[in-house]
């Protein structure tokens, strides 16, 4: 996979994702707040994007490299895991409880921190997503 691909695929994954969790029964969705969120969506996804490749240069010490780099596996298991507590972690009881700040109800929902990490991890996976070793080395400046 290119590096150009795979980061348009981190991005858009984390636009998809961005997107799917405006979907909750709590929020009142109409057209302008879904062109609004779109936006914002795209804005997200480049700076989680950005912050992933960032973090992804430790990917270049020799032995996190040398770990990293050996299976596709570790990806996997990160991508796969963190789309499970996105998706189950509320059912999982990893919960927080938070209010509506128009009605002052309170509700509980998946909590801030599995939210924002398990978005970064998908996000991380893709685009630091493990290379066969002829194809970095086969990448121009590699």
């Amino acid at each position: 996979m290119r590096k150009k691909l795979k980061l348009f695929i981190a991005w858009s994954a984390g636009w998809l994702i961005y997107m799917l969790g405006l979907v909750n029964p709590v929020a009142d969705i109409n057209l302008m707040s879904l062109i609004f969120q779109s936006i914002i969506a795209c804005f997200v996804s480049a700076l989680f994007v950005a912050l992933a490749l960032l973090i992804g240069l430790l990917n270049k010490i020799n032995f996190i490299g040398k770990i990293w780099y050996q299976t596709n596996l570790w990806a996997y298991i990160l991508i796969g895991g963190s789309l499970c507590i996105l998706c189950f972690g509320e059912h999982l009881g990893i919960t927080g409880t938070f209010t509506d700040p128009k009605t002052g109800d309170k509700f509980t929902d998946l909590h801030i921190l599995a939210s924002v990490l398990g978005y970064f991890f998908v996000i991380y996976g893709i685009a630091n997503w493990p290379l066969k070793i002829k194809e970095r080395s086969a990448e121009p400046g590699a």
